[in-house]
């Protein structure tokens, strides 16, 4: 405590001290703090140049403080996203298998053709191999057949109306029988589909693993967007995206698959493995396979004009192979209009494309995988060194004493 003999600003005071050794750094004075910013000499006395610090100097007021807190070396809360640590172009990568449809009946090669038929009964789906639906189409477009087209017409007996290719081997039920149109008898013996939707793949754990360039082992903000994306590979259905708000959290979760014999469609869902349903796709393993009367050598070549009425099939076939274009017109009027309207309406629900994927598609990967892709953020080490430096993010109110090393607020006041 001294008395000033001249004038001395307190902001940047300026001190002429002697005894004082050169090597001073901080002064304190008046209940204030200041940092030296220089000293000269002068002969044996010292001019000490100042500069106030006003954190220490109002520490008391600073710490007691309650404050919107944005930054702080005291948090490791890891799972908020800092908008200052930037993704970067160089991506981290991971990927690997899920499951492989051919363990679950699905395979490549041959095909298993569905059949729609209109029996005595009604509807029917047939289950035929190539060797099977080309013998029946060798009979269709016979002679024989065609000079029995007038009891086909008025009896309505089993007409096909649909035919797909599946890559799976499902669940045959024998025709009493066979598979007979009027008189003449086309497959013996014959089956049809016994249980349509068919649950494929049950419960299937499926885990994958989360790129870490960072080196931090838990689960945090790097997990996702925009440093993290993610996508799936499905058979039948193609690449699609994995929200990862809900898949980083877990890393592990439940397949089903489920497959509708007769049109082909397929609806995977994903579970976590309490059982909550967090995302289904949909696709189709079907190719619709047309039929044709143009070549009598070769049948199965491009039918398919004449299948979605009934009459439409006895007309045109018969035309095809007699060769009587008159013939293709005139046997129509021969089934009364409701039926040739049910006919119709059971191809539309029955004749289905491919979705995203047909039945080749087994062929270009029956195996199930994920893809993980995670940009590299600017700051790796952010639990260590640019902890320390500039924080982590805190984002909530906080007494300013209870927190440590670098704080940053946003918008605090403090009365001084």
């Amino acid at each position: 405590t001294v008395r000033l003999k001249e004038p001395c600003g307190i902001y940047s005071p300026t001190f002429i001290c002697s005894g004082v050794p050169e090597s001073v750094k901080y002064v304190q004075a008046w209940g204030r703090y200041y940092f030296v910013t220089d000293v000269t000499h002068d002969g044996p006395e010292l001019i000490v140049q100042c500069a106030s610090d006003p954190l220490a100097t109002f520490k008391a007021a600073i710490g007691s403080t309650y404050a919107d807190v944005e930054y702080t070396s005291s948090s490791s809360n890891i799972l908020v996203n800092d908008p200052r640590n930037h993704p970067t172009v160089q991506i981290d990568e991971t990927s690997g298998a899920l499951f492989d449809l051919t363990s679950y009946g699905f395979k490549q090669w041959p095909t298993t053709y569905i059949v729609g038929t209109v029996t005595d009964s009604g509807l029917r789906y047939c289950i035929m191999d190539e060797s099977e639906l080309q013998t029946v189409c060798n009979t269709i477009y016979s002679t024989d057949f065609v000079q029995s087209f007038n009891s086909v017409i008025y009896d309505m007996k089993n007409i096909i109306v649909s035919c797909i290719a599946i890559p799976y081997n499902p669940t045959k039920t024998v025709i009493p029988g066979g598979l007979a149109v009027g008189s003449i008898q086309l497959l013996s013996p014959a089956y049809y589909v016994g249980t349509r939707l068919v649950h494929v793949i049950q419960g299937a754990s499926c885990t994958f693993t989360m790129p870490d360039p960072s080196g931090i082992d838990t689960h945090s903000y790097l997990d996702h967007a925009p440093y993290t994306t993610a996508s799936l590979y499905l058979p039948y259905v193609g690449v699609v995206p994995l929200d990862m708000d809900i898949f980083a959290e877990y890393e592990k979760f439940i397949c089903d698959m489920y497959l509708d014999i007769c049109t082909g469609d397929i609806v995977y869902r994903i579970s976590k493995t309490t059982g909550d349903y967090v995302a289904t796709y949909q696709g189709n393993c079907a190719t619709q396979v047309p039929i044709s009367g143009t070549s009598i050598n070769n049948p199965m070549g491009a039918l398919a004009s004449g299948i979605s009425a009934i009459g439409g099939v006895a007309q045109i076939a018969a035309g095809a192979v007699s060769g009587n274009a008159a013939l293709v017109g005139s046997g129509a009027a021969g089934v009364a209009g409701a039926a040739m309207g049910a006919a119709q309406s059971l191809s539309l629900h029955t004749q289905v494309n491919g979705s995203i994927s047909t039945a080749i598609g087994c062929m270009v990967g029956s195996v199930a995988k994920y893809m993980v892709f995670k940009r590299r953020p600017t700051e790796l080490n952010i639990t260590t060194g640019f902890k320390s430096v500039s924080g982590m993010p805190y984002f909530k109110g906080a007494t300013i004493s209870n927190l440590s090393g670098y704080v940053k607020c946003n918008g605090a006041s403090v009365a001084i």
